[in-house]
């Protein structure tokens, strides 16, 4: 079967990038999830970031938008995509999807719901995969891997992120103006992986409507209160 030709080929043009989708949050109420101050974000090209922004060494750039109900949030240079304080933030009274591109050598995929981790998992690597409340979102990856052959398994996940957001990144969206904002690493930030083991995750998580829709409907799971 030959490779389809995927929306999302334009994120292997980056050597890392995190990218977070939060239903419900504003771009100004989303980089305050990330621990930033929203008032001094700017907004600026991606061409026009360095320059405008002059992030430092430790720094990650954040760059959010908006689609419909959800506010997403391009995340490069740094990792905090990738740590459990972040994620846990971002999906407080909602819920949050990170696809994080060529971070520590690896891709990784996550759905968190009500601040709590639901599934989490390098995608097309079974054995990685952190779970105790099935919700379906690896499943849905590996669907989509296996049926549309996309030019890599993380690409899967982000066209999978499409479905349930109902809206698309573009390379043209990416690469135009977009708040954004230089921000910090926190040295005391976990990164996903090494701090969260499998009695970290919550087996009576409340799903919210959006990863709800995800669940199998074979799924043998106890069912969300």
């Amino acid at each position: 079967m030959n490779i389809e030709e995927s929306s999302w080929d334009w994120v292997r043009d980056h050597e890392s990038l995190c990218i977070s989708f939060t239903q419900g949050v504003s771009p100004k109420g989303l980089i305050a999830k990330y621990g930033a101050d929203p008032e001094t974000a700017v907004m600026a090209a991606w061409g026009e970031v360095f320059e405008t922004l002059d992030p430092k060494p430790d720094s990650s750039i954040l760059r959010v938008g908006v689609m419909g109900s959800w506010s997403f949030c391009l995340e490069s240079l740094g990792t905090l995509g990738t740590r459990q304080e972040i994620l846990s933030s971002l999906s407080q009274n909602t819920e949050t999807i990170m696809v994080c591109l060529g971070t520590g050598g690896y891709d990784t995929a996550s759905y968190w719901s009500n601040g709590q981790l639901c599934e989490a998992f390098e995608p097309g690597q079974p054995s990685t995969l952190l779970i105790e409340q099935k919700c379906g979102f690896w499943e849905a990856t590996e669907s989509r891997r296996l049926q549309t052959r996309a030019p890599s398994a993380a690409i899967s996940a982000l066209e999978v992120a499409s479905d349930i957001t109902t809206g698309q990144i573009t390379a043209d969206t990416a690469t135009g103006a977009l708040l954004s904002i230089a921000l910090a690493w926190q040295k005391s930030a976990s990164p996903l992986g090494s701090s969260i083991t499998s009695s970290s995750l919550a087996k009576n998580v409340q799903l919210g409507p959006h990863l709800g829709e995800l669940r199998l409907s074979g799924s043998s799971d106890e069912s969300p209160n």
